[in-house]
């Protein structure tokens, strides 16, 4: 089938013709002689942002390419020489090439000094197929952590330690335009420990291309961290402290090497964070819903887990111009978090309003957690028509030692201990490795159409163990010893198809990918053996109506594949009545998704959008109806599906005091068939409000507010209460505007909390989670070395806006 299917694609190639996007060249010459180095740079003709920079070559030429319809100024600069502007300079959807000619510079008798280019980036960028999030100038750039600003990301909903956006769950997370590789909790604990001191700007990006996984169709999160966009030596260091119930310090450093042809980077960062996790959950045992008569049982749990984190993270990037036509990157993440949980669980269990025992059970937990990954990666332009090899390689080897030491007691009605408590220690080590490569090709032909292809081969391989030791007493009712291997491998091909004309674009697809999955435990072998093949189609048509209006129209399929972590059988223990456990017998989902979006000055963007979601997975409670035992674990729905509107866009109110607005309302429909063949239908309607608030003070002061609130909302089996938040915080720049002041303050009336509850057959669920958010911060960077901006060589874009894996 592969075969048949990539030849279908090749010889799809060879009668396609290709595609050039907008681009703007030029050469500069001085007393008729071209020269060589010359510092060009494209800024925004409204508000002369710099948007782009590059350095003239041998023959003096230069370019920009990947250009978005707009009006633009060149500026041409560089020590020795007048400066120079040329402009404006429109590019429209029509323009192949727009060439400005060879522009004349004049020597001044005193060298000119270095001139500061500065780019007032607003906090939210939007366009058709992606939204940036400037983090670099922001107050929140500093002392906050991933997660705390994914939590307030356009369209972002994160239930379940599951990441979604508009209504879908197949969405990856990018570090420096690689995919991270990153799932579920181990990456809800990277965001988490991440901080953002050292991150320049999060991209939302569309996935709706085969060139991307099938799995990354939801869309993706690129975090880019900050590297120096200037030639020599410079960078900056940070370090910041806070406040809340508990304690958290960190420290971080970058330092960026550029020359002509090659970029270094590096980014460290460390924190200690100890912080309060609290859950709250009632648990009721209905039995008038169920054949078996009795009274009804009430469990009342509390939870409070306090965690001291200590982590690190570096990041290392290499990037290096071979030649005119060829450049090759490097890139390394090292994550490390070692912690230790203190953690207290009571439970008070009731039968008919009356107090019937209490089990009180204490975890002391170390775990140490280690994550390196990396990626290599090859460009070959072939020719200066367009046509260009790529070719990458990325690995990641993950690997967790816990050690839990668990004792739980067991009191009857006058406190006292009616049988000796449970004692036990809990190993659990389980270690992850990926490797992946693939390679594309593109070949431009004419004037209005292009192609690509590509494959990709992945493989996965985990390997889980739990080692229970019982010191003492009894009652662990799931209480497997026992070792789980999973393996996973993924073929996969892919052809696209670009048409532009005029004001007119469109983009067809198609991607196939085979899944072989293997999973066998220490008692039983062949527990998942799966191959299945599937087809992904891509669809998206848009047309610019004006100079200032545009509109899309796109279609794709994607899959969510089961996570490693929700394949493990094992059962994790919180109490004698109270598990989860992982469900080997998880398939995967697919998700069918339509979209029409607006833009209007690339800075209004509206999207209606459709998805359809089969065997969607979520969180279940399933309680046994003899011994009273409750586990959670993930199980496939019927479906899934969610049609819904958003809207985000800037609003100056004055010339010191903007907001942005992202608004999103949709209505949800779920259908789960349960243990008892019963159909539970929800639905409901959500919505979600943020507002970004940036107020210019006196004394160079910047004042921001965020202010998030969610309606009461529909989800899976559940109903979730209002969600809402403010987050403010003070910066103001100091040491001559090298260093930067910013106070921070999180959730200021301490309201951010998941409250939740299910009505399920024979069972009742009442929650809420509560993390320790509200904390204040202060926070200190200072940047060293040039800060005069000085173009590098970058041939094919001109600048690190737009890259391989980060859009198409």
């Amino acid at each position: 089938m592969i075969k048949s299917l990539l030849a279908v694609f090749i010889f799809l190639i060879v009668f396609n013709n290709s595609y050039a996007q907008e681009k703007l060249a030029g050469k500069v010459s001085y007393a008729d002689q071209p020269i060589e180095g010359i510092n060009v740079f494209l800024l925004s003709v409204k508000d002369s942002t710099l948007l782009k920079s590059t350095i003239t070559d041998v023959s003096g030429s230069f370019y920009f390419d990947d250009l978005t319809p707009l009006k633009y100024l060149v500026l041409f600069q560089n020590i020795g020489f007048l400066t120079k502007y040329v402009g404006p300079v429109t590019i429209t959807s029509s323009s192949k090439e727009v060439n400005i000619g060879t522009i004349t510079i004049i020597k001044t008798d005193k060298s000119l000094k270095e001139i500061r280019v500065v780019a007032n980036k607003p906090y939210i960028e939007r366009k058709i197929g992606k939204t940036v999030i400037n983090l670099e100038n922001s107050v929140f750039g500093l002392g906050s952590t991933g997660f705390e600003i994914f939590e307030t990301l356009p369209g972002m909903s994160i239930r379940n330690d599951e990441i979604s956006l508009k209504g879908q769950s197949n969405v990856a997370v990018f570090i420096d335009d690689k995919p991270s590789n990153l799932s579920g909790p181990n990456l809800v604990d990277y965001l988490k420990n991440l901080q953002t001191n050292n991150i320049e700007k999060i991209e939302i990006i569309d996935g709706n291309s085969s060139k991307y996984d099938a799995a990354y169709r939801g869309g993706i999160i690129n975090i880019k961290f900050k590297k120096g966009k200037n030639v020599g030596t410079n960078g900056a260091f940070s370090f910041g402290a806070g406040l809340g119930i508990n304690y958290r310090y960190n420290t971080g450093i970058n330092i960026n090497k550029r020359t002509k042809n090659s970029n270094f980077y590096i980014n460290y960062d460390y924190a200690k964070i100890k912080a309060l996790d609290q859950t709250f959950l009632n648990r009721a045992r209905i039995y008038p819903f169920m054949s078996k008569a009795g009274s009804n049982v009430l469990f009342n749990i509390t939870n409070n887990d306090t965690k001291t984190k200590n982590n690190q993270n570096i990041v290392l990037g290499y990037d290096h111009q071979l030649d005119k036509n060829q450049s090759v990157s490097v890139l390394l993440n090292a994550f490390s978090n070692v912690f230790f949980s203190d953690e207290f669980n009571k439970s008070l269990i009731s039968s008919n309003d009356q107090l019937d025992s209490t089990v009180n059970s204490i975890s002391l937990e170390n775990r140490s957690i280690k994550n390196l990954s990396g990626s290599f990666a090859f460009k070959k332009e072939l020719n200066e028509k367009g046509k260009a090899l790529n070719a990458e390689v990325d690995f990641l080897t993950f690997s967790r030692k816990s050690d839990e030491n668990l004792r739980s007691s067991y009191l009857n009605q006058t406190g006292s201990e009616y049988k000796p408590p449970l004692v036990f220690n809990n190993l659990t080590p389980s270690k992850i490795n990926i490797l992946s490569g693939k390679i594309d090709y593109s070949a431009p032909f004419g004037k209005s159409a292009s192609s690509a292809l590509g494959a990709k081969i992945s493989h996965v391989k985990t390997s889980n163990n739990r080692l229970i030791n019982i010191i003492s007493g009894s009652g662990y009712a799931l209480n497997p010893s026992i070792l789980f291997d999973y393996q996973e491998s993924i073929l996969a091909g892919y052809y696209n198809y670009d048409y532009k004309k005029e004001k007119n674009s469109l983009s067809v697809g198609l991607r196939l990918e085979e899944t072989f999955a293997q999973g066998d435990t220490s008692s039983k072998n062949d527990l998942i053996n799966r191959n299945y093949f599937s087809l992904f189609p891509n669809l998206s048509y848009a047309r610019e109506l004006d100079k200032k209006n545009k509109l899309s129209i796109s279609y794709d399929k994607g899959i969510v594949r089961p996570r490693y972590d929700q394949l493990n059988p094992f059962s994790y223990y919180l109490d004698q009545y109270t598990y989860n456990q992982g469900n080997p017998q998880l398939r995967p989902c697919y998700v069918n998704s339509a979209k029409i979006e607006w833009e209007h000055n690339s800075k209004y963007l509206v999207s209606l959008f459709y998805n359809y979601t089969n065997n969607f997975t979520f969180i279940v409670y399933q309680q046994n109806p003899n011994s009273n035992i409750a586990t959670t674990s993930n199980q496939n729905f019927d479906y899934r599906q969610a049609i819904g509107l958003s809207v985000g866009f800037p609003i100056s109110i004055a010339k010191w005091y903007d907001v942005d607005l992202s608004a999103e309302a949709n209505k949800e429909y779920f259908k789960y068939t349960d243990g008892f063949k019963k159909e539970i239908y929800n639905s409901g309607f959500n919505g979600a409000i943020t507002l970004n608030h940036t107020l210019q003070l006196p004394r160079a002061v910047k004042a921001s507010i965020n202010m998030v609130y969610e309606t009461p909302t529909a989800y899976a089996v559940y109903r979730f209460k209002p969600l809402y938040f403010i987050n403010m915080g003070f910066s103001k720049p100091v040491l001559n505007k090298s260093g930067s002041l910013r106070l921070v303050i999180t959730d200021l009336f301490n309201t951010n909390s998941n409250r939740y509850a299910s009505n399920l057959v024979g069972l009742s669920v009442a929650a809420e989670d509560k993390s320790e958010t509200q904390s204040v911060r202060l926070s200190f960077s200072y940047k060293f070395g040039k800060k005069t901006v000085k173009a590098f060589q970058k041939r094919e874009s001109g600048a690190d806006e737009e890259k391989a894996r980060a859009i198409q």
